[in-house]
């Protein structure tokens, strides 16, 4: 049987808003539990760990990643031990809570690709749909990603 190549998938079910065209499993307003989240999906990954070769790519969407602390999202990554150097490691951030500094975080611990949320370019229907940004805050965002080597 051929090795075939794996990908990981890290949801992070959290959200400053829950969008209101959104399907995926998500909370709003449940910052109390990020802690807990993070601490049963780091036993899930030791669970599992024996399944992670021949892995090319690890992808963290949701939710917003980007939502919860950058140290919960380096605990996530550090505990997938496995050497990330040739890998494409991507998260998903939402222009209303990527910042700069977190940004910086996320290139040190070695994820080198974002995927930057931007469903329309016109503002009134992001405020429809119940996105928490403008497309300003898009481009500002799309902006320090490159300012960040992204």
């Amino acid at each position: 049987m051929k090795n075939e190549e794996k990908g990981i998938y890290i949801h992070i079910p959290f959200c400053k808003q829950k969008c209101f065209y959104c399907d995926f499993i998500s909370f709003a307003n449940r910052e109390n539990i990020i802690k807990d989240y993070v601490q049963a999906l780091k036993k899930e990954i030791q669970y599992n760990i024996k399944n992670f070769t021949n892995v090319t790519t690890i992808y963290i969407g949701g939710g917003t990643p980007s939502f919860i602390n950058e140290v919960y999202i380096k605990e996530i990554l550090e505990e997938i031990n496995i050497d990330k150097k040739d890998l494409e490691v991507t998260i998903e951030v939402n222009p209303g809570t990527a910042t700069e500094s977190k940004l910086r975080a996320y290139k040190n611990i070695e994820i080198n690709r974002l995927s930057i949320g931007l469903q329309s370019a016109n503002n009134k229907l992001l405020k429809q749909i119940g996105r928490i940004h403008t497309f300003e805050d898009f481009c500002n965002t799309y902006n320090l990603a490159r300012k960040s080597r992204f």
